[in-house]
């Protein structure tokens, strides 16, 4: 698989990931594999906030998708080992979370990308 955005935000590197491999999880929904990372995080109160017990991997970003307790939320931004949500999760407190390689294309909010 090759991830368009790798970590410096750049789409002009094509860094490649090994999907099929050890260093990924995956989830099958409606018979389709869905590749991602599979992680313990603390959902806080304000149920819009997880912190992770590592440092979020590159692929986990700003606009990427996370499976918490069968809902599928998307991602608002990534700092460290600080995840923000666009919306509330249906939980709170120590859960394991599904972070899907993937991203959302939303043609209702601008986002500028860094410079090539």
């Amino acid at each position: 698989m090759i991830d368009s955005l790798d970590s410096d935000g750049k789409t002009n590197n094509n860094s490649r990931m090994n999907v099929a491999g050890t260093d990924s999880d995956s989830m099958t929904i409606a018979g389709k594999t869905i590749y991602g990372s599979k992680q313990t995080a603390t959902i806080a109160t304000d149920k819009r906030t997880i912190t992770l017990s590592q440092t979020a991997s590159s692929q986990i970003r700003g606009g990427g998708l996370v499976n918490i307790a069968g809902s599928w939320i998307t991602i608002k931004s990534v700092s460290g080992t600080t995840v923000e949500l666009k919306s509330d999760s249906s939980v709170i407190g120590s859960q394991s979370v599904f972070f899907a390689y993937a991203q959302v294309n939303d043609n209702n909010e601008f986002v500028v990308a860094n410079s090539l």
